[in-house]
């Protein structure tokens, strides 16, 4: 007999599957499998979003010495990674951590660096962009479908029929916005 809505041979409920989904034990372990380690022995520091005024960091300094004194310090930049003046925020730290940060404002990019007793940093992390922390200013967009989309660039001047033309290259470019109130609509398309 199969187990379907019309036919319960069981109980549907999450409460009856709670005994046998959730184990016991929910500490490192459970059900024979090894403990996750403390840290891995590779020197890295990541950076993540979350939200437009928050990050998210996690850092492994293997090399480092016992008792050394690091930082981890958090600089606005620009998409290359450049950092824009002094950090937005200055952290004592372990060898090995996350950390949950905040950042002045969001629509910036980041990137976070670990620095010990010497010059310059021990560890630096990816760059991330934060969302805006704002609703955003695009209103009244539209948005072809691709049928509507091949039709528009058959009509254009050279068409797909042109050498080296690529509808899908095209599709990831494609900006759709409204122009006037009539409904009529400008595409815009760019290219690498």
């Amino acid at each position: 007999m199969l187990d379907t809505p019309s036919s319960p041979s069981r109980s549907l409920s999450d409460a009856a599957d709670a005994a046998r989904l959730i184990p016991e034990a929910h500490g490192p372990g459970a059900h024979g499998a090894p403990p996750l380690p403390e840290a891995y022995g590779v020197p890295r520091l990541v950076l993540m979003v979350k939200d437009p005024r928050a990050l998210f960091a996690y850092w492994e300094l293997p090399e480092s010495r016992p008792g050394e004194e690091l930082w981890l310090t958090v600089h606005e930049t620009d998409s290359r990674g450049t950092v824009r003046g002094e950090p937005t925020g200055r952290y004592r730290v372990g060898a090995v951590g996350r950390y949950h940060l905040a950042v002045p404002e969001g629509g910036r990019y980041y990137r976070a660096y670990l620095h010990g007793s010497g010059a310059g940093p021990l560890l630096e992390s990816n760059v991330v962009f934060t969302p805006p922390g704002r609703p955003s200013e695009l209103e009244d967009a539209a948005w072809l479908s691709k049928g509507e989309l091949s039709r528009w660039f058959h009509w254009q001047p050279g068409g797909p029929w042109s050498p080296g033309f690529d509808l899908a290259a095209v599709e990831r470019w494609l900006s759709v916005q409204r122009t006037s109130s009539d409904g009529r609509f400008e595409v815009e398309v760019w290219t690498r």
